[in-house]
């Protein structure tokens, strides 16, 4: 691969949104201004579908989070897990040692999973040797640490995310987090390698066995750079606000959702009882990491 980083290969954005702003901006201004606030589903709805039609060359993948997390210049970075830490040391532990034992602990897994399932068809062992994207991208959906980013193709999803709190009754919970949207690239398949952009996809659906149980919710995605370093030197390279486009702040979470639109059940998203949730855990509880939040 002749790219070393995640790519700002995007041409000028349009980007939206009131008489005040302009038309034709850039990811860093969009990353570095305030996120533009909507008030109902419908607000939401309408700035999306102007995004998409003001920008086709572009697959639009959102984000939703309770915090707006911002670099020391003030612009929102969206950066994996795996390159949070400002360490060299703990990045060469993570990267060299610690991520692989995880991902041959679940590939372990889920080779026996294969091998005992009665069912016939797709047998996923060929990925899980020649992808490892395939497996980070399940170590990633269930929160441990990797190069990888979750995403997701549904704003409806998006939205409940970014308003968690408020539907799991949290009394204090009233005002919404934030929706990003990432312009990327169409993808080809259910693992997408793009070189000339240096951005790796995986399809979360197709990475993970029927027995999982929240990835078939959630209609997730990852995204990382290519190729994947431990240098903390180079980490913003990999931040995924390079292919931001647009930034929105739920103002209030009570008024945004309505009788007609209800938000996705944490008990839908996050199911409990996945059997795949509890391998995952068991494998970072036996392999600690200072990555590990």
């Amino acid at each position: 691969l002749c790219h070393s980083s995640m790519k700002d290969t995007m041409p000028p954005i349009r980007s939206f949104v009131g008489p005040n702003r302009s038309p034709v901006r850039s990811h860093r201004r969009v990353a570095s201004e305030p996120a533009i606030p909507v008030e109902t589903y419908a607000d939401l709805q309408f700035v999306v579908a102007t995004l998409n039609y003001q920008n086709p060359h572009l697959n639009i993948f959102y984000r939703g989070q309770l915090q707006d997390h911002r670099r020391e210049d003030g612009a929102s970075t969206l950066m994996p897990a795996a390159y949070r830490s400002s360490s060299r040391r703990d990045a060469s532990v993570y990267f060299n040692k610690t991520l692989p034992e995880r991902s041959d602990r679940l590939k372990e897994y889920l080779r026996q999973l294969e091998h005992d399932r009665t069912m016939g068809g797709r047998s996923a062992s060929k990925d899980l040797e020649v992808f490892p994207e395939s497996v980070w991208a399940i170590l990633q959906h269930y929160e441990c640490p990797t190069p990888l980013l979750d995403i997701t193709s549904s704003l409806h999803v998006a939205a409940s995310f970014a308003t968690v709190d408020y539907h799991a009754g949290a009394a204090d919970a009233l005002t919404g987090g934030y929706i990003y949207l990432v312009g990327l690239p169409i993808i080809t398949g259910h693992i997408t390698y793009m070189p000339y952009d240096g951005i790796v996809m995986v399809k979360l659906e197709a990475a993970c066995p029927p027995e999982a149980k929240r990835p078939h919710c959630q209609q997730g995605y990852l995204v990382g750079s290519l190729p994947h370093t431990p240098k903390t030197s180079q980490y913003r390279a990999r931040d995924v606000a390079q292919r931001l486009i647009g930034k929105l702040h739920i103002v209030n979470a009570k008024e945004f959702w309505n009788d007609q639109l209800r938000p996705v059940a944490r008990e839908m998203m996050m199911p409990t009882g996945d059997p795949l949730e509890k391998r995952v855990r068991k494998i970072c509880a036996e392999w600690p990491s200072a990555f590990d939040s």
